[in-house]
């Protein structure tokens, strides 16, 4: 696609590509539940979740300088461990970026379901499969937020958080008075789901290393910066939201709106504007996880480890893999058959892509004898392994105890099946078995 042509990244440049894709509207989305779980404490959700995913972080910053030219999970694991871990990494995460896709369109959903009344006599599932699909449409048929367009839904998605910290810091002065809890902190862990899911796709560094100035000296710090930018933005966006509504945060479903309506009561439009732009953030993030992720299942689907590899590879004249589209939206809609609740669908998606996390840090402890600093990269990656177990066991805590436990593994067993029913496709034995042997 004339990548290797194109102008280099410099680190700031790269830095606002990875910012830009890893703030998304899991801050809106989380604004709510991490008070109802953490009281006033909400806001330290961000920096604990940083804290035990910052040995992920790093070891996908050394693979990522190891290898630049290579980029992804999927191709570490699969060279590193074993081709068919590379296949587990890549399905585990192109699962979870569905999940992610679906949570984003049926919060959309709902924002128009609560205002039109005509909407309300259709169930929900429904909407959200239409939308779903009319999103995965749009995709096929050539509609895309690239360039400067995806810039400025960017700058604009800016604008709910910086209105909320500035908002935070006018009640401050101004000496409106909290009452939010500030109570015992025993449901921090809890949050922990939530924090990580909207701290990921921090990886995207690794995807576009090939495309940076000197990655072997700016790929670090091109993902350390951009996770702590994000997380100081993550941080007081929370701090002021709970500072501004107190307890009542905790059952808001549109908190930007009252945040508005408190302090500028006066001006309603405001209110409604950012609001509109808060959940026209969800149709963006949706649209993109679509375009994206589709492009991990056409690559499992090229590498032969699916069935219907001419199907699920062909690519339309609008240079879309029309095909993985559909599959891709039919996971998305699958997932909120099983449950629409927020912070179920949050920890299966992000138990999906620690899944691809774990991959690649046992890929990198592998790697970590070739590495110019072995003891360093074994180091953290020997801890990445312990943070994506405890990060998955608290994911897996949640899913548990709504009991979702099986409709996740259905859905993740999908992939399983269709890799070893591959075996048996057209009459040939697929790779997962001949990776087998």
């Amino acid at each position: 696609m004339g990548l290797s042509s194109s102008p280099k990244l410099g680190m700031w440049a790269a830095t606002l590509v990875n910012v830009n894709v890893i703030i998304g509207a899991g801050i809106f989305l989380n604004a709510s539940p991490l008070c109802k779980m953490a009281g006033g404490w909400g806001f330290l959700a961000y920096p604990i979740g940083l804290l035990i995913l910052m040995p992920v972080i790093l070891t996908i910053s050394e693979m990522t300088i190891m290898r630049p030219s290579v980029g992804g999970l999927y191709a570490n694991a699969r060279d590193f461990l074993h081709p068919a871990a590379g296949f587990l990494g890549g399905w585990s995460y192109f699962l979870g970026k569905a999940i992610s896709s679906a949570l984003l369109s049926h919060t959309f959903v709902m924002f128009f379901h609560r205002r039109f009344a005509f909407l309300q006599i259709f169930p929900v599932t429904l909407l959200d499969t239409i939308f779903i699909f009319g999103l995965a449409g749009m995709n096929i048929a050539g509609v895309r937020l690239g360039g400067k367009v995806q810039w400025v839904f960017a700058l604009i998605r800016l604008l709910p958080i910086g209105f909320v910290i500035f908002c935070g810091i006018a009640a401050l002065f101004m000496g409106v008075e909290s009452t939010v809890a500030w109570g015992d902190m025993t449901g921090l862990m809890d949050t922990l789901p939530l924090a990580i899911f909207a701290l990921g796709s921090f990886e995207v560094t690794a995807t576009i290393a090939h495309m940076i100035e000197d990655p072997a000296h700016t790929a670090r710090k091109i993902i350390v910066t951009s996770v702590m930018i994000v997380v100081t933005a993550y941080l007081f966006f929370q701090l002021s939201i709970s500072y501004i509504l107190g307890n009542s945060l905790a059952s808001s479903v549109e908190p930007v709106l009252r945040v508005s309506n408190f302090l500028f009561p006066g001006v309603p439009r405001l209110g409604l504007f950012m609001n509109n732009v808060v959940f026209f953030s969800m149709i963006s993030g949706a649209f993109g996880l679509l375009a994206n992720n589709c492009w991990n299942l056409f690559a499992l689907a090229n590498d032969q480890w699916l069935p219907y590899k001419s199907a699920l590879t062909k690519i339309n004249v609008m240079d879309s893999p029309w095909v993985s589209l559909l599959v891709e939206a039919g996971f998305a809609s699958a997932a909120l058959a099983f449950t629409r609740r927020q912070i179920p669908l949050q920890s299966m998606a992000v138990l999906a892509a620690v899944v691809a996390y774990l991959l690649v840090s046992l890929a990198a402890l592998r790697a970590s004898k070739t590495s110019k600093h072995p003891l360093y990269v074994g180091i953290i990656s020997l801890a990445a392994v312990g943070s994506c177990v405890y990060i998955g066991w608290k994911c897996l805590e949640r899913i548990m105890s709504v009991g979702l436990s099986v409709s996740f593994l259905f859905l993740f067993s999908i992939g399983i099946i269709a890799a070893i029913a591959n075996k048996f496709v057209k009459g040939r034995r697929g790779p997962f078995f001949n990776a087998m042997h």
